[in-house]
């Protein structure tokens, strides 16, 4: 409002406003670094303040580092009632109860008489922890595309575990080799590190999100070749190396699309989540841990695999069995993960830097 620090008017982005920092510096003064996000409802000061508020402490704030007296029921609104009420009559709601000159009789303010009185600088801390808090909470519910990035990664890692345990059963009951094993792990490792080192150029001309995707569309297309030639031991390890290929591609993207949602919330909330979304990325690990036994266990159940049975003896049922385990299951997987992260991934790498830059300028 042009009474109270509105001029020159604010800035509207999106669902974002950007006005004078009034809540410390007063009317017409300050610069223009305080941030009002629609979608929590709440402002974010980049310079004195530093903490996030509602409307009714920025009330507060302003009319305690201003001479202007913003009167309502004839006092200033130094508290959150007064904040309450002038806000009401400042857009012509009418307040049934005059609890401004009631509240001797209103049990609601009586009861904080029964609380110890702590000094300003610890309300102030507690104010800001928790504050923190919450704005940690809302900056993630406002961005589910951190959920896309992680759902997505969780089928990739049930696909690693399963893939991996069934290695051992494909080459003891199909390939009839014990040493299979050993040249199938360090094919696939030596092709994991050409893949880790070849992944950033491919980034660089496509994008995280499509190299990331590509990398999914390969391996599934990889493992559903070796299922094809399931009988063929030599054939599956250079499917299986092609696909170890491509999963340093999602190993390494995953990161930086995680790093990319962190920066989009703090762009549309003002509060720095880094930390906490980084920190997410053990949970699928930790989820397809607990699956990895059912997963495991119930595919073999239905092949009716028997461990007492010689390996000479296993059916062709529990060859297929195992195979699907090995080969197809995974692909499967993969492809739920692909269209997880197709359908609830949509940051663009050419707007991280717009929102990085508009991050710093506020700051």
């Amino acid at each position: 409002h042009p009474d109270h620090g509105g001029l020159p008017e604010p800035i509207q982005k999106e669902n974002i406003i950007i006005s004078r920092t009034i809540c410390h510096s007063g009317p017409n003064k300050g610069s223009h670094k305080l941030y009002y996000y629609d979608n929590t409802k709440l402002f974010k000061c980049f310079t004195d303040c530093g903490d996030t508020f509602d409307i009714y402490d920025l009330i507060i704030r302003y009319t305690e580092n201003t001479n202007n007296n913003l009167e309502t029921q004839g006092k200033r609104p130094l508290e959150l009632y007064h904040a309450i009420d002038f806000v009401a009559n400042f857009f012509n709601y009418e307040i049934t109860e005059d609890f401004l000159e009631k509240r001797e009789e209103l049990q609601d303010w009586q009861i904080f008489e029964k609380y110890d009185k702590i000094s300003l600088a610890e309300l102030e801390e507690k104010k800001k922890a928790e504050g923190k808090k919450v704005g940690i909470m809302q900056a993630l519910a406002s961005n589910p595309q951190i959920l896309g990035v992680l759902g997505s990664y969780l089928f990739y890692m049930m696909n690693s575990f399963c893939y991996s345990a069934f290695a051992v059963y494909y080459a003891n009951y199909i390939a009839l080799n014990p040493g299979f094993i050993t040249t199938y792990l360090f094919i696939s490792n030596l092709a994991a590190v050409a893949g880790s080192i070849v992944s950033k150029r491919v980034a660089n001309k496509l994008s995280t999100k499509s190299t990331y995707q590509l990398a999914m569309v390969v391996i599934a297309a990889m493992y559903a070749l070796a299922y094809v030639f399931r009988f063929t031991p030599n054939m599956v390890i250079v499917f299986t190396s092609i696909a170890g290929f491509f999963t340093a591609f999602v190993t390494i993207m995953v990161i930086p699309m995680l790093a990319n949602c962190a920066i989009y919330s703090e762009y549309k909330t003002g509060v720095n989540v880094t930390g906490t979304v980084m920190g997410f990325l053990n949970i699928p690990i930790k989820v397809a841990i607990l699956g990895r036994s059912f997963l495991i266990t119930t595919v073999l159940a239905i092949t009716g695999f028997d461990a007492s049975i010689a390996v000479e003896a296993a059916t062709d049922s529990v060859k297929n069995g195992i195979a699907m385990g090995f080969t197809l299951i995974p692909a499967i997987l993969i492809v739920v993960g692909l269209v997880i992260v197709t359908v609830g991934y949509r940051i663009k790498d050419q707007d991280i830097a717009q929102y990085t830059a508009e991050i710093r300028a506020r700051k």
